[in-house]
């Protein structure tokens, strides 16, 4: 399956996204990477210049990481 297929899956799922990004992250580095890989392949932050709505979960996952650590 490509990123952009899980993407859109993820949307669709209710962050499907952001629950793989939480299981797969143990680090503050870890959770940036999740977010920063999101923001450059994804066309909607890229095309807006904004964060979309899972760009927004994966930044707020990336917070509480950096918060608890």
């Amino acid at each position: 399956m490509s990123e952009a297929t899980d993407a859109t899956a993820g949307t669709a799922e209710g962050g499907a996204i952001v629950g793989r990004a939480m299981r797969a992250t143990t680090s503050i580095l870890g959770a940036y990477r999740a977010f920063i890989a999101h923001t450059q392949a994804c066309e909607e932050c890229r095309a807006e210049g904004v964060d979309c709505d899972d760009a927004s979960r994966l930044r707020q996952l990336w917070r509480d990481v950096k918060a608890a650590q």
